[in-house]
């Protein structure tokens, strides 16, 4: 059961700081920079020293965490009582890992991806900056293996206790990142829709995402800055997503899009958007009557949902015949797959894969 505790605000740390109060030393988490070009790391710092809380920082968190960079945090803040992810996807993601690793400092990868945890993970807060994954409101944590590969966990002991999101945080990003953040949110609604799982609280999380977020999306196809309203509105939306596909999970949009991650090095977001209109089109072909009701919660036609598709830029992406044969493997019996609405197979799969790059 999703308990998180999301707060949304200007100012919301500052505003918040007894929430803080967790324990006598936390671990914090990020990528290199963005947690202080956004000013959330300086926000959360100073909430902890006005608390008397000692803190370590661990900011070598990659753009896609792997599961090694997440035991090392894990052995490093092993003498810590909580952890704080400040950031996008990654750093959040990779927080809740970590409250599993600094539980478990000895843990290795076979007992990780199996949930052999034996002690109970430490608790989260996360602190989010950019406005797509929805990870604060999720028990998800996707992770690349030692073998490259993506992995989704999900364990509903890697909630956050409590979440906090502050749309000026925002405001740094550019352009590129705000579309790719942006998008993927919008694939988390549509990908949650059109899951096996969806019922009716997911969907009104999924109409709410996209409609709170079509229009300032959509501004993103000419360049100007994007007022603070505008950067409010994908914050929200974002988060929607992230309710959306907390109850669902995400389908075979994601999946894919993660082999386009792993081996053409394509952001997250804009590697599951390029199934995008793939997802869509598939139900259409497949489940118009389901389908049309998406578009007639959304009051919207196919052709206005497919406008977002303008802010994407195509990769020159190339796959000979053998080489999808080859990959086509790794989704037989895959739950992105069997969780897509309907009966998707690898065989729709290979059709996708060579419209798209063959």
């Amino acid at each position: 059961m999703n308990n998180v505790k999301m707060y949304i605000d200007s100012e919301v740390v500052s505003k918040n700081i007894n929430l803080f109060k967790l324990g006598k030393k936390a671990l914090i988490v990020t990528g290199k920079t963005s947690a202080v070009k956004s000013g959330a790391l300086g926000d959360v710092t100073n909430a902890l020293k006005e608390n008397n809380i000692e803190y370590i920082i661990f900011n070598e968190i990659e753009q896609n965490p792997t599961l090694k960079s997440c035991i090392k945090a894990g052995n490093i803040g092993k003498t810590c009582d909580f952890v704080i992810g400040i950031g996008g996807g990654s750093p959040l993601d990779a927080a809740k890992a970590i409250a599993v690793t600094m539980a478990n400092p000895n843990i290795d990868e076979e007992r990780f991806y199996k949930k052999e945890w034996i002690n109970e993970p430490k608790e989260i807060i996360l602190v989010g900056t950019t406005a797509g994954t929805g990870s604060e409101v999720t028990k998800v944590s996707v992770l690349t293996d030692s073998k490259h590969k993506k992995h989704s966990i999900h364990d509903e002991r890697m909630y956050a206790k409590y979440a906090f999101g502050d749309p000026r945080y925002t405001m740094s990003l550019n352009k590129d990142f705000t579309v790719s953040t942006g998008i993927d949110a919008v694939c988390h609604a549509t990908e949650s829709y059109f899951s096996n799982k969806a019922n009716d609280e997911s969907r009104k999380h999924s109409i709410n995402c996209i409609k709170t977020m079509y229009n300032d999306l959509l501004s993103l196809k000419e360049d100007k800055e994007l007022s603070l309203k505008a950067r409010t509105n994908l914050y929200n939306g974002s988060i929607e997503g992230g309710y959306a596909i907390d109850i669902t999970g995400t389908t075979f949009g994601h999946n894919v899009g993660y082999y386009l991650t792993e081996e053409y090095h394509l952001s997250h977001g804009m590697a599951c958007a390029l199934f995008l209109e793939d997802v869509i089109d598939y139900q259409i072909a497949n489940n118009p009557l389901y389908a049309l009701s998406f578009f007639k919660n959304l009051n919207m036609t196919i052709a206005e949902f497919k406008e977002l598709l303008g802010i994407i830029p195509r990769p020159d992406i190339k796959m000979t015949g053998k080489q999808i044969e080859e990959i086509l493997p790794r989704w037989e019996n895959n739950g992105s797959v069997k969780n897509t609405y309907g009966t998707m197979t690898t065989g729709d799969i290979r059709e996708i894969l060579i419209k798209n790059f063959n």
